[in-house]
This record gives structure tokens, sequence and C-alpha cells, in this order.
């Protein structure tokens, strides 16, 4: 697999053995978070022969982390339950995962609906279905542009580019990107990260039990 001079984003995804995700959300969200950056390692090695201590992490004016010696270099990650998902393209993307937990969906679908949105989710026949397709679609958005919470949900212009990811039936997932990417899509099992470790000298996860 190879990103480098394609019209491609590549996605690396990696389930975490639930007995490492911790019942604290804070505990918990720290270690998706460490996971995402080592999954962003193996990444950036495998397809574009960097190793990350060559890379200086800078971030926009909105916290968008880049890499400022290396702006071809493209990713954006995002994890959800125990699933963490790193994005990797020469272009500027966006990526975003949610869990498709079982939420009252009617309280928050007219505040991050447009009023076109809202009424193809009151007349669907999968609310859920359809309300987590349009957060993930919208979430990737922002994260493209790289304004985040800056921007409300219901009235974004929503242009460029986006599709619908289906590596797990219980996640809903999107990738956005200005122009129409192919979307080649691997998972990473700790078997992988772990012999990448041994190599360059990274933590591996067998490191944490």
């Amino acid at each position: 697999m190879t990103c480098k001079g394609k019209k491609r984003v590549c996605v690396f995804y990696i389930y975490i053995d639930q007995g490492r995700v911790a019942d604290d959300p804070r505990v918990r969200t720290k270690h998706m978070s460490e996971m995402g950056g080592r999954l962003l390692e193996y990444a950036v090695s495998r397809l574009y022969r960097i190793g990350i201590s060559e890379l200086t992490r800078s971030r926009g004016n909105h916290g968008k982390p880049y890499f400022s010696n290396h702006p071809e270099i493209r990713f954006n990650i995002s994890h959800t339950g125990n699933l963490v998902m790193c994005a990797v393209s020469d272009f500027e993307i966006g990526i975003d995962v949610q869990e498709k937990e079982q939420i009252n969906t009617d309280r928050i679908a007219k505040r991050i609906m447009s009023p076109g949105e809202y009424e193809k989710y009151l007349a669907g026949s999968d609310r859920r279905d359809f309300f987590y397709r349009v957060w993930v679609m919208k979430e990737s958005y922002v994260k493209w542009t790289g304004d985040g919470i800056t921007r409300e949900l219901r009235c974004l212009p929503m242009n460029g580019w986006h599709q619908f990811l289906c590596v797990d039936t219980r996640c809903a997932s999107c990738v956005w990107a200005e122009i129409p990417l192919e979307v080649v899509a691997a998972e990473v099992r700790e078997t992988d990260l772990n012999s990448f470790a041994a190599v360059t000298g990274a933590p591996s996860l067998a490191s944490e039990t």
C-alpha cells in the first residue's frame, strides 16, 4: 500500500483489546489517543518510509495537527469504543468514526442537522442509522477544514467530497477531502504494531499489560 504521489487516502484501523480499555472515560480517552499516535507512526513509516522522530508536529489555528517539516503528509485520527482509525494522504483529509450507541437520537438530531436533513431523518425507516451517517459526515468535514467545534454543524456548507467507510457494522465512519480520492483501508493487528515496535524501539502493546 502506498499514498505518495497518488490520489488516495490510506486508512489504517485497529481494535484494542477490551481488557486494555479502561472504564474511566479520561483514562480511556488518553489510552485511545496514545494508540492513535502509534497507529500514525506505523502508517507514516509504512507509506512514506519516514520515522516519527524525523517529523515536527505543529497545530493549526484551531488545533488540527500537521507535520510542519513534511506538509505533504496529511493525516487525521479518530476513535470510538475499542476502534481506532488513522487516515493518511497527500491531500488534506478528515476522518470520523462513531459507535452506534443506543442513545436518544431525536434529542440531538435537530441540533446537528440542516432543515432538509432533519426532514429526511423524520421520514426515514432507520433513524438511528441515518443520524450516525449525518454525524460522522459533518464531523469528518470540520476535521478536514480544521475548524473543529468552532462551526455549527447545522449550517456547514459541506463542499468537497466524502465517502462512508464500512469496516464495522457497529460503527459509522466517513472520510472527507477536497477532491475524490481512492480509499484503501487495512486492519492493523497487535502483532503488526509489536513487530514494528521491535524494529523501531517504540513501546509495544504487550509492554502495557
